[in-house]
């Protein structure tokens, strides 16, 4: 999509690949996929030999199935329409292409589709009962979004290249695709607009097709996260099954495709206004960004950092609207992308072995109790971290992460099924010890916090907590021994009378 600029394809990859939203999440599975299928197709109709065209319908074949098993609705459905667009832009460019295919080539068409199938079909009938049990749960089974109110979360790129350096509290949530928004679509909705403007009164001109379908996804998507949809509508176009809060990464994916394209175009191509209002221009897209951004991060960003990203912003965008000399275009898009691409290069550093978790003396402790009670079940206290880090020593923990619901557990500890609708979902449980009667408590949509009375620990069997905290409270059933402490590491084994 940048037209062989080996330039601005560098600068694609640091805001897709090396963004904060890609490594914040431990790269979007989805996107290579999409961005695979996209690929493979296009090379598919322009390469000659037929061993080439099988290797790349394979690659189609592998890449799809592996979009649609990776199952996650709320970023597949938004994905789905972006992909339905490009791929319609490859077959409308390469359509003379697809009309010379020969039966040959359509048998390796239809072998890909069976072997797609294929390996769907096996997936489905593998992950059957675990795909049935997630159908039954409150979330994500019966979650059900008509979307709304996420456009703000698109400003977030303007403080998004401090969070390798400064927390929000979720990154991952907070993370996306470093792209001017809302800039691009919009410009790119103008630029073609104008094109077909001009094939109409002129009969003469081209049309971006690219840009022309990518608007119809941008604008799904775009109304699915401002105003949201009728019931019937989200239901119909499957955006039910996504969030606003979700689908909105997904329309900055976009908007990252506009910028790439539109600094692909030639100046008499392009809009362009003096420098002076684009840097208007870009100036009122840092304050609009700003202002969405201060609403839930007030104070996040340092005048200086402020300051300079700023600038870049602004440069950015006069590269975009303006006519400018290559060398000053080719100057802003690298100091663009080598910040964008050290910034996300920090979000993972760079490590070699497990020593890092499993040589700490709390995991030794863990492993050697492991390894004289394998049996014993264990609970992380107060917090989502150390159930985790129990899970990986081997420890089997009842409040660690529940890709589908412990119900029978739960259903010990809550017998009348009041709070069904609290832990009847994926969630991370988060697990403390109190007098009150047990509850669960719903924090956000996969949280819950488990207040377990000290009566019922019995009914969950288990022998050992971990814990950063002392516990001094006990109970005429129970007491805590401490067998390990180090900083602010203790475990406790239950003594039961």
């Amino acid at each position: 999509i940048t037209n062989h600029n080996r330039r601005l394809s560098v600068f694609g990859m640091g805001i897709l690949g090396l963004s904060q939203f890609a490594l914040w999440w431990s790269v979007n599975i989805h996107i290579l996929c999409l961005q695979a299928i996209i690929v493979c197709s296009y090379y598919f109709l322009r390469k000659e030999k037929l061993w080439q065209r099988a290797l790349l319908a394979l690659g189609v074949a592998s890449s799809g199935a592996c979009f649609i098993c990776n199952i996650y609705p709320a970023w597949q459905v938004p994905l789905a329409f972006i992909l339905i667009a490009i791929f319609a832009w490859v077959v409308v460019d390469g359509f003379d292409k697809v009309k010379a295919l020969r039966w040959k080539e359509w048998s390796i068409v239809g072998v890909a589709l069976v072997f797609l199938s294929s390996i769907v079909l096996a997936f489905l009938s593998d992950t059957s009962a675990y795909n049935e049990a997630v159908l039954q749960t409150v979330y994500p089974g019966a979650r059900f979004d008509a979307g709304g109110d996420a456009f703000y979360k698109g400003s977030w790129y303007i403080q998004s290249l401090l969070y390798p350096f400064k927390n929000t509290g979720n990154n991952s949530e907070a993370g996306v695709f470093f792209n001017l928004f809302p800039l691009p679509m919009i410009l790119g909705a103008i630029i073609v607009i104008k094109q077909i403007a001009v094939r109409i009164i002129k009969k003469s001109g081209k049309i971006d097709f690219l840009m022309l379908f990518a608007l119809v996804p941008t604008a799904i998507i775009t109304l699915y996260c401002t105003k949201g949809f009728p019931d019937w509508l989200a239901k119909l176009s499957l955006m039910s099954y996504s969030m606003p809060i979700r689908a909105i990464d997904m329309l900055g994916l976009l908007n990252a495709y506009f910028l790439i394209r539109i600094l692909s175009y030639k100046d008499d191509e392009k809009l362009t206004v003096p420098v002076w209002g684009g840097a208007i221009a870009g100036i009122l897209l840092v304050l609009y960004n700003l202002k969405n951004t201060e609403k839930f991060y007030a104070g996040y960003m340092t005048y200086s950092y402020l300051a300079v990203i700023s600038l870049v912003i602004v440069s950015l965008v006069v590269v975009l609207l303006c006519k400018t000399s290559q060398r000053v275009r080719n100057i802003i898009i690298s100091v663009t992308a080598t910040l964008v691409i050290v910034c996300g290069v920090m979000v993972l550093p760079i490590s070699r072995g497990l020593d890092s978790l499993f040589e700490k003396p709390a995991s030794e402790k863990v492993s050697e109790i492991v390894a004289l009670d394998p049996d014993a079940k264990w609970i992380g206290y107060d917090t989502i971290i150390f159930p985790q880090f129990l899970i990986a020593n081997g420890a089997p923990t009842i409040n660690s992460v529940n890709y589908i619901p412990n119900m029978e557990l739960w259903q010990k500890l809550d017998p009348t099924g009041a709070y069904n609708e609290v832990y009847n979902r994926y969630c991370h449980v988060c697990c403390v010890f109190t007098n009150e009667p047990t509850s669960f408590t719903l924090t956000q949509p996969d949280l819950i916090i488990l207040r377990l009375n000290y009566e019922d620990i019995a009914k969950t069997e288990v022998k050992y907590v971990f814990t950063p905290y002392q516990l001094s409270e006990s109970s005429d059933s129970l007491d805590f021994s401490l067998i390990y402490s180090e900083e602010n590491v203790f475990i406790y084994e239950i003594i039961y009378y």
